[in-house]
């Protein structure tokens, strides 16, 4: 990506949810004529377009007055084209979002309430948990996600098996398998650390439950639950467990060194299984995904994902409604997700954990990495450095500063972990004071 539950329902009820659905949005755009939805989304692959594709033409079947125009924005300027559209009008009715921003906006009053699309779509269960939380705002909801990039383990299950392994639980286990699975022809596990790329030290640390700021926007770096994080990473440098010069390399580099068969294992988002299939389609089998290690926090990592929201000021916010709600119905969001990027998570709770999905033809040969992504995605937390929204702002000062790579660095350079842990603390007050 460029940012850095469940059973499926019958088709006969999710019909029925269909009629429900337009009962609860009404019929205004039959009434005022055919009207067109824009949609602003910065996702310009192919298989994306393809995805789309599929849904739009089904929508626009199903609702012959509303006709829906996507159009393609781009990364860099995405959020910067919506703030001047919001000041100098032209906003689209639907528009992509990802985290932090989204969170942010809600916070702005960006986003329209569109709870009664979630409750037509199942309520607070019909997505992850921590998307639910993120999502909302004083028991409102104002962004519904539809595709997912959770982070987990990517590990070989050919030398797990081997070597009698099974996923780990805990950060111990983690080690000891990193250990195990070190040989003089390859390392445990390839961490990374270079500039913004400290997602692994993120992951671990809400696993834990350590956080850089509580629900009150309390700076609680400083803990027991960072500390177990930094300790585990200190051994597994200094046992040599991952690649030489690790700490040089970025998310992208260190997944050279996975797919060339010298580590066992690597922290990385669910859409490494779009380069595994390209690089290695013969070897499929030889890598799994799984949750990571729940080790006394409520988060197994980051579980990020990308969301829709309708814009306070968009022209057609009815039509819009009805497009989510179409789109969050499992007999509409499944042949959607079929055609969508390969490693893109399912977040549609009936469908994530169902087996339908899992059938389809271009699915099957990868069902097991969706399927881990599907657990990451139900048991991930979709904010970084705080699992409380309100925190948001302040979390992405702190990573954008580098803090966290800086503190990676300090542990293996030999600095003790209470000491790397006070500094971090001043540092980050340096980053947050107005």
């Amino acid at each position: 990506m460029k940012r850095s539950m469940f059973k499926l329902i019958p088709v006969g009820l999710a019909l029925v949810s269909l009629v429900l659905a337009s009962s609860v949005f009404g019929n205004q755009a039959s009434a005022a004529g055919p009207v067109t939805i824009t949609i602003w989304s910065p996702e310009n692959r192919p298989d994306d377009a393809a995805a789309h594709k599929v849904l739009i033409d089904s929508f626009e079947a199903a609702n012959p007055d509303i006709k829906v125009n996507l159009v393609t924005t781009s990364w860099d300027d995405h959020f910067g084209r919506l703030a001047a559209a919001k000041t100098g009008g032209g906003l689209p009715d639907l528009a992509y979002t990802w985290q932090p921003n989204t969170v942010s906006l809600i916070q702005t009053g960006f986003w329209m309430d569109i709870s009664d699309v979630w409750t037509a779509a199942g309520g607070a269960s019909a997505f992850p948990a921590g998307q639910a939380k993120a999502l909302s705002m004083n028991g409102k909801y104002y962004a519904m996600p539809f595709i997912g990039y959770p982070h987990g383990l990517w590990y070989r299950t050919d030398w797990f098996k081997k070597a009698n392994l099974t996923p780990p639980k805990t950060l111990s286990e983690l080690l000891a398998a990193a250990t195990k699975l070190t040989t003089k022809n390859h390392k445990g596990i390839c961490l990374f650390n270079k500039g913004l790329d400290s997602y692994y030290l993120l992951d671990l640390m809400l696993a834990t439950g350590a956080e850089t700021f509580n629900a009150s926007g309390k700076l609680t770096i400083n803990s027991p639950a960072t500390a177990k994080v930094l300790r585990f990473i200190k051994k597994v440098d200094a046992k040599k467990l991952t690649p030489i010069g690790w700490t040089a390399q970025n998310m992208d580099d260190a997944k050279l060194p996975f797919l060339a068969g010298k580590c066992a294992m690597k922290i990385d988002s669910t859409s490494f299984m779009g380069t595994i299939v390209k690089e290695h389609p013969d070897k499929v089998s030889n890598y799994g995904f799984a949750a990571l290690p729940l080790d006394g926090g409520k988060f197994a990592g980051w579980a990020g994902a990308s969301s829709y929201g309708i814009p306070v000021g968009a022209s057609n916010p009815e039509a819009a409604k009805k497009f989510l709600s179409f789109m969050a119905t499992p007999a509409n969001y499944t042949p959607f997700l079929a055609k969508e990027v390969l490693g893109f998570a399912p977040m549609l709770s009936k469908v994530a954990l169902g087996t339908t999905l899992y059938k389809d033809p271009r699915i099957a040969p990868y069902a097991n990495f969706l399927k881990g992504a599907a657990a990451a995605a139900d048991k991930g937390s979709a904010l970084v450095g705080s699992s409380d929204p309100r925190a948001a702002a302040k979390t992405s000062l702190v990573y954008n500063a580098q803090v966290y790579s800086q503190m990676v660095q300090m542990v293996v350079s030999g600095n003790p972990v209470s000491t790397v842990l006070k500094w971090a603390e001043m540092r980050m007050k340096e980053v947050i004071k107005p």
